[in-house]
Order: C-alpha cells, then structure tokens, then sequence
C-alpha cells in the first residue's frame, strides 16, 4: 500500500514538473492564482471611463476599516504586493490595481503616463469603487504617485507607506543614473534575455527563487512591452513634477508617513529616505539591510510585519 501512495505521489510530481515545461503560460496562471487565493485576494475587472483595470483585492477587516491601496513600480503589476499582502489581509482589506500601462489593465499607447496624469485616473478608480479615504503605499514610482495623491487629495489619504520611492531629488546619484549617464541604456528596460537576467542583479540583492519556464514567460512579456515602457519613461523623468515640488505648502506635510529603503538599492539611492523625510515630517524612517530596491518582494514578510508595527505604534 505504502509503495502504491508512494508511486502516485511520484507520478504527481512528474506530471507537475511536465506541465510547468510543455504549458508555462498556465502554469504561470495556475501559480499567481495560487498565491492570490493564499493571500486572499481575488481579481477584477473594473471599467472607468473607456479604460478597463485590472485589481486585486481582498482581506478581512472591520466594517468601518480604511482599506490599503497598493500601487506598484515601473514595469511591475498588481502581484508584486500578493507574497507581502499575505499578512496585511487577515486584518485588513487591501487594494492593489495594475496600474494604466502596466499589468493586464489597458495600455493604450496614446496615453498620458505622467504621474499627474495616474494620480487622476488612480482617483476615478476608486471613487468608482467607493474608496472616498484609505491608507496608501507604494514602490518605487508607486511611491511617487501616492506622494503625488497625497498632495492633490489630502483630505483623502490616512497615512503613506513608501518603500525605495521615486520622484525625490538626492544629491547622490544612484548606481543606475551613473550607469545611464555613461550611454548605458537603463536596465529596468530588456530587450533581451541577458538584459532580464542583469536587471535581476539590479533590482535584488537576493532574487525571488522563479523556475526556469516561468521566468521565460515573464522575460518574453517584458521584452515585448520594451518599447511602450521607454514611452512611459520619458514621460516620468523630465515631464512629472517631483515630490520636492508637489507637496511643501500642502496639507501632505501633516499626513503620518513611514518611509522604507533598501540599503543595497542600486536603483535610487538610499539618499531618497532623508530627503523624504524633510518633506514629510511627520514620518518614520526604516533601513533594511542586505535588502535591494523592492523590499515587499525580496524580504516580503519582514517588509509587512514593520508595516503593522508601525501601525500599531502610530495608533492607525
């Protein structure tokens, strides 16, 4: 009996492993709706306007409980917050868009991509959904876009979360500018296998384990977006107004902050945090060590269990 359940087992195992090589697209499907059931977040559809947006969201939380808006970074979706949502959403509900342009939510290629333009249609989004207030994090240009949400709607924001956030002036330049500035071309764009495999280097300091097939899935979607997120690029840098613009002299300043950085990131200097802090004083700084530019993937349970400190501590 023992060897027959022993066989089957193996059979399984084999099946499993057949399956992830001859189908990684399902594969890939059948892995992120795994991780999103365990996280208990489920998708949707919402349409605002003619844009159709692609949400996560879920969680368990008090019936007068602000919800947690989740937007990610540059060239990322929605699931970069599910390993990090695992252990918010026992106790509160959270939200995690695909942002215009990124994820599967539409991405037409006329589009305004400048953070003052996201800011507006992330609004439109959850006034639909009912969100009239909510607690807010972000990476990387996700933090530069609830920076800039906070600055235009205030009223409407509890508290920011904001990990390795873009759109913050340093007076040290990170490892990618240098690197841009000898000709180099930057590395959250690849137009090739070596150039995903690089960016890996860049971004982490320990990458998240991804088998072989799954990550040659997830290598071809970004070289065939190459082109659409050197558009979206030049409309970041040099066309969006910074944070060190948008938000002195607002309502921003009073809202409860904290503010997270990789040490080891190469993408924005760790410069950012201090100069974060200066313009969000009511903020709390957090330096994770031996950790890169997306904390809520490379360390995601740490990175969640100091957001929920911090909330305790901040009485949010």
């Amino acid at each position: 009996m023992f060897k027959k359940i022993l066989l089957g087992f193996v059979l399984i195992v084999v099946a499993a492993v057949a399956a992830l090589y001859i189908w990684p697209d399902k594969a890939l499907a059948l892995a992120m709706n795994s991780e999103r059931k365990s996280s208990l977040l489920a998708e949707e559809t919402i349409t605002v306007g003619d844009l159709k947006w692609h949400v996560l969201s879920g969680g368990n939380a008090a019936p007068d409980a602000l919800p947690l808006v989740l937007i990610h970074g540059f060239g990322g979706n929605a699931d970069h917050w599910t390993r990090t949502a695992r252990t918010l959403t026992p106790t509160m509900r959270v939200i995690a868009p695909d942002l215009i342009g990124f994820g599967t939510s539409d991405a037409p290629e006329a589009a305004d991509y400048t953070i003052p333009a996201q800011v507006a249609r992330l609004h439109a989004l959850l006034q639909q959904m009912g969100v009239t207030r909510a607690h807010f994090g972000g990476n990387s240009m996700g933090g530069w876009i609830i920076g800039a949400y906070a600055a235009a709607y205030p009223a409407e924001v509890a508290s920011l979360w904001m990990l390795d956030a873009a759109g913050v002036t340093t007076t040290a330049k990170s490892e990618m500018f240098l690197y841009a500035e000898k000709g180099n071309p930057l590395p959250l764009i690849v137009r090739s296998p070596e150039e995903f495999d690089a960016r890996m280097g860049w971004v982490f300091v320990t990458p998240p384990p991804l088998p072989g097939p799954l990550k040659g899935v997830l290598m071809s979607q970004d070289i065939k977006r190459a082109d659409h997120y050197a558009v979206v690029r030049d409309q970041l840098y040099g066309k969006s107004p910074m944070l060190d613009a948008l938000i002195p002299n607002t309502a921003a300043v009073e809202i409860p902050t904290l503010i997270v950085w990789g040490e080891k990131d190469r993408i924005l200097h760790p410069d950012g945090a201090a100069a974060l802090q200066l313009l969000l004083p009511k903020s709390e700084k957090i330096t994770m060590p031996n950790v890169g530019h997306c904390p809520m993937l490379e360390v995601p349970q740490q990175t969640a269990a100091d957001y929920l400190a911090w909330r305790t501590r901040s009485k949010l």
